[in-house]
């Protein structure tokens, strides 16, 4: 869903800057359309700003209206056209300057009509240097902006050396240094031809900006510093031609230290982009992750407290026809009598014995699905109060023998599940020991300031080793169910309360030296449900 809503948003964004690079584009093809009708019509306020100063040259206004159409039709995915466009002014640019290394005359400069302004002009018609230098810039910059993505860096800096020619001839214009907008005696930059090139350098600039998949593209620092240096080189080198060498070096060094800084900082500032950019990454996947993690406890809880139900109801309505058949089995007993040969009273007799056996299974099934569950909460335990407490309530014979120490350490867990752990285990080792007379030890130690280790041993025929691991899984019995009455759940019920509360069961059982049951339990059981204020008694 969020890369649905991030590709939506991008989407809307790419449609907003289209329709702004629509604009400016615009504007640079209309200008150039109006000065070409301006040639035409005789206008000389559009030529010229003023009197004084150099005109937009014929070449110059046709370029920017092919410019113009050029980065119009890219915008909204024209590229071959474009391409095309932008080879045509390209070339323009390309033999004006041609014209100038060479000293001769391709007859492009009056081709279209003969030039009737010459203020600063040492060819008529002819375009400036620095002006063809930007055509063939910009043309080179199209080109790349109508490839492959991994071609915006050279849109950008040739974008960017636009922008310093450009800018050092508005310099240039405002400070009265003739030799920034104009190069020797050769014909000057126009001030609105550089005010026309630095809005078409941005815009190219920002096109590749806007084809990057970063925030901040990685060549930005490199791009800073070129635009920075050239911008710094263009002015020194219109300054130094008037004033002494030291004020000259003076400005370059200057313009230089102002650069070097400017790039450091520009790359500061990408790597602390960068760097906010992949922590919002971060935190944007974390959060989607506990997200998905809520959801899925949510499910969780769900078809835990389903599962729980549905043990809940099939306990109850499978006892129900139990009951009516021990019922009824009863009654036969009762009407029939000893008139039943001895055959028939034990199958009556085993099928009210399978009857309790399932009822108990059933209970054990409602145990397991709510053990660790509805537990209450954790409160302090002293452990030998609680043993003493589970020996008055179950059944022990008068043979056995069950040992302890009253003085325990006290622990801290959910009283109810911890009951059941030990009663279960006291109630298995006196089931299954194989005499009258066994024996049962129960200690718990503190083994480290955190842990307390509880140890249920017997004396009876012990476990083999082969049976460790089946004896904790439910419905498992290591002896007949016709010689030893039980479900199998005993042990798992115990394992999994054990787990609940953040300890462990562990079986040791030698053969023929009984069974001994470890478990290890922390000391302080940290719920979030815990209430405060529960008391504890010390022994």
């Amino acid at each position: 869903m969020k890369t649905i809503q991030n590709k939506t948003m991008v989407g809307v964004q790419q449609r907003q800057w289209k329709h702004l690079f629509a604009l400016i584009s615009g504007f640079v093809a209309v200008l150039g359309m109006l000065v070409i009708t301006s040639w035409h019509l005789g206008w000389t306020t559009v030529l010229q700003i003023n009197p004084s100063l150099v005109p937009m040259q014929y070449n110059t206004a046709l370029g920017f209206l092919l410019a113009g159409v050029a980065t119009l039709l890219l915008a909204y995915g024209k590229k071959s056209w474009a391409v095309g466009l932008s080879y045509a002014f390209g070339l323009i640019g390309f033999l004006t300057l041609l014209e100038y290394v060479l000293g001769v005359s391709f007859g492009i400069d009056q081709f279209f009509m003969e030039h009737y302004i010459t203020v600063e002009t040492s060819h008529p018609g002819r375009m400036a240097p620095n002006t063809a230098l930007c055509f063939v810039l910009t043309a080179i910059s199209l080109v790349a902006a109508a490839s492959m993505r991994q071609h915006s860096a050279t849109t950008a800096v040739t974008s960017c050396v636009i922008f310093s020619l450009a800018l050092a001839a508005i310099v240039g214009y405002a400070g009265g240094i003739s030799e920034a907008y104009g190069w020797g005696h050769l014909t000057s930059m126009a001030i609105h031809t550089s005010g026309a090139f630095i809005v078409l350098s941005i815009t190219l600039f920002t096109w590749s900006w806007t084809r990057q998949r970063q925030s901040i593209p990685p060549w930005l620092s490199s791009v800073g510093g070129i635009m920075g240096v050239a911008t710094t080189l263009l002015i020194w080198q219109a300054i130094a031609s008037s004033v002494s060498s030291v004020t000259s070096t003076t400005i370059l060094l200057t313009g230089i230290s102002a650069t070097a800084l400017l790039a450091v900082l520009i790359e500061a500032l990408c790597r602390l982009r960068a760097a906010n950019v992949h922590i919002e990454l971060e935190i944007a996947e974390r959060q989607e992750i506990e997200d998905m993690l809520q959801r899925q406890a949510e499910k969780l809880t769900r078809a835990n407290e389903d599962l729980e139900q549905f043990a809940y109801i099939a306990s109850h309505d499978l006892k129900s026809p139990l009951r009516a058949i021990d019922n009824l089995a009863s009654w036969i007993a009762q009407d029939v009598g000893e008139s039943l040969p001895p055959k028939s009273q034990e199958h009556l007799t085993l099928m009210r014995s399978r009857v309790g056996r399932m009822e108990a299974l059933l209970g054990d099934l409602l145990d397991y699905a709510r053990a660790g569950r509805d537990a209450g909460v954790a409160q302090a335990i002293d452990f030998g109060e609680l043993v003493q407490d589970i020996l008055e309530t179950i059944n022990v014979p008068a043979e056995f023998q069950v040992d302890f120490n009253p003085v325990m350490p006290t622990l801290r867990a959910r009283k109810s599940a911890l009951r059941q752990v030990m009663m279960n285990l006291i109630s298995n080792a006196i089931k299954h020991h194989d005499r009258p007379d066994g024996r049962v030890t129960i200690t718990a130690t503190e083994v480290s300031p955190n842990d307390i280790e509880i140890i249920v041993r017997d004396d009876g025929p012990g476990i083999s080793a082969e049976f460790h691991e089946r004896a904790f899984k439910p419905f498992q019995t290591l002896q007949s169910r016709d010689e030893i009455e039980g479900t199998g759940m005993g042990l798992a019920i115990v394992k999994r309360l054990i787990q609940n509360e953040g300890g462990s069961i562990q079986l040791i059982s030698p053969a023929g030296q009984g069974a001994q049951f470890r478990i290890r339990m922390p000391k302080e059981m940290p719920l979030p449900e815990e209430l405060p204020g529960v008391g504890s008694k010390q022994v």
